[in-house]
């Protein structure tokens, strides 16, 4: 059996460029079954079963970027496989942001959710 590769990514340029046009295919010629949204959630799929599918992965690429830091589906995505523990031999993240390593950036990632919670407690 083929063994699966699941991505993770931030659906914005260039890192869907990179999931797709480089990653996928560098995946699928090194004998493995990559699984990827695009090709594998069909049209009117539910998404929420294959975020189910990426956090029980047993082998996850996340591709690291700002916009990954900043979006609810791939923060949800993250909780996922993080929920389903024994990250170490499963998850393998790649920094493909333009963002720098440094306290500042995430501080402030860190203050945009603490934000993103109060205006949710909000609205319940």
């Amino acid at each position: 059996m083929c063994k699966r590769v699941y991505i993770s990514y931030r659906w914005q340029e260039p890192v869907e460029g990179i999931a797709r046009n480089w990653l996928a295919p560098s995946i699928e010629a090194a004998r493995f079954r990559c699984v990827i949204d695009v090709k594998d959630c069909g049209y009117k799929a539910r998404i929420d079963k294959f975020e189910e599918e990426i956090g029980e992965a047993e082998r996850i690429i996340m591709l690291l970027s700002d916009g990954f830091f900043h979006s609810d589906q791939c923060m949800y995505e993250a909780a996922l496989v993080t929920k389903a523990g024994n990250l170490e031999p499963r998850l393998f993240p790649v920094n493909v942001g333009d963002y720098r390593h440094n306290r500042d950036y995430y501080d402030n990632l860190l203050k945009y959710w603490e934000e993103k919670e109060k205006k949710l407690a909000k609205n319940f």
